[in-house]
């Protein structure tokens, strides 16, 4: 009968052993576990769904006008910009750098200067933009006015003005200059 009792005694802490390392085996993997998910769930953007606002449906086709304009070929930026690719963006770094043009909170520099380049390119009407770009005309009008107030401020280095010593020629073509 001791012999007995020994062994169920020992059965009995070999299980109360094995419930302890079960326990602490749970609480080491399940509580990291657990508060991995908890950070992960905290951190997560809500989901989009597929129903967009009419806002974020002209915010989402602006990026994309503007990326298939200036980062698409170069054919269709030059062609819709008359500028290249780069002097586009050499434009907007001049503009921001040097005139102090800076995004609005809706409007990146890229977008009022193509805007801008498009109205003094191809004649555009502001009206026309305005359904191109989903803006109304006073944010299209106020966004013109500064390019181009950012543009002229920089007169002295684009503009060169006549000498007033240097002879015109006889050219008869030379007074409309």
């Amino acid at each position: 009968m001791p012999d007995q009792v020994d062994m169920i005694s020992y059965i009995t802490e070999e299980n109360k052993r094995r419930k302890r390392k079960r326990i602490i085996l749970t609480e080491l993997y399940f509580e990291p576990v657990l508060l991995g998910m908890a950070y992960l769930i905290s951190q997560r953007a809500p989901r989009a769904f597929r129903c967009f606002s009419d806002d974020e449906h002209k915010h989402t086709l602006r990026k994309y006008l503007l990326k298939d304009m200036y980062d698409g070929l170069e054919v269709a930026c030059y062609d819709q910009l008359r500028l290249t690719k780069r002097n586009f963006h050499d434009l907007c770094t001049m503009l921001r750098e040097r005139c102090g043009l800076r995004d609005s909170v809706y409007v990146a520099v890229e977008e009022k200067v193509a805007m801008f380049l498009l109205v003094v390119g191809h004649g555009l009407k502001m009206r026309l933009l305005r359904g191109t770009y989903k803006r109304s005309l006073g944010t299209i009008s106020t966004h013109f006015s500064a390019v181009l107030r950012a543009i002229l401020s920089m007169h002295g280095e684009f503009i060169k003005l006549p000498d007033a010593n240097v002879q015109p020629p006889d050219d008869y073509k030379w007074k409309w200059f």
